[in-house]
């Protein structure tokens, strides 16, 4: 987790204060410090780990599992596509009402996502995809 705090940090001074990209600079650094955090721990697991170590060269899925995978998954990623598009409008449409309206709708929506993350981590116990 530290890997990407210090790159996102590093990028956002590189982006926002030397290259003034503003909103695109913030999301780009926090993409770049997601791929670097995803690649430190993937090196990790492969080269550090006890349990783990080598086990990309036996990380093999089979074609129907992967279906069942692909099966259960594309109902997320349509939710997460709706979402997203969603969060997008709503942003693009308050941008004309000036700054402190988008942070406003920035700031409910965390608090939203929080507390849905909260209610299916306790009081559904992880289970939240059987509540379907």
């Amino acid at each position: 987790m530290l890997v990407g705090v210090v790159t996102s940090i590093v990028l956002d001074y590189l982006f926002l204060l030397d290259l003034n990209h503003h909103l695109i600079g913030a999301g780009l650094s926090m993409v770049i410090a997601n791929l670097a955090s995803t690649a430190y721990y993937v090196w990790f697991l492969e080269n550090k780990s006890e349990s783990l170590k080598g086990f990309l060269k036996h990380f093999k899925i089979s074609l129907k599992d992967q279906f069942e995978i692909y099966k259960i998954g594309i109902a997320e990623v349509f939710k997460s596509a709706f979402m997203i598009v969603t969060t997008l409008l709503l942003n693009r449409f308050s941008v004309e009402y000036g700054d402190n309206v988008l942070a406003s709708f920035g700031i409910a929506l965390r608090n939203y996502s929080t507390a849905l993350i909260f209610d299916h981590g306790t009081l559904f116990r992880g289970y939240s995809s059987l509540c379907l």
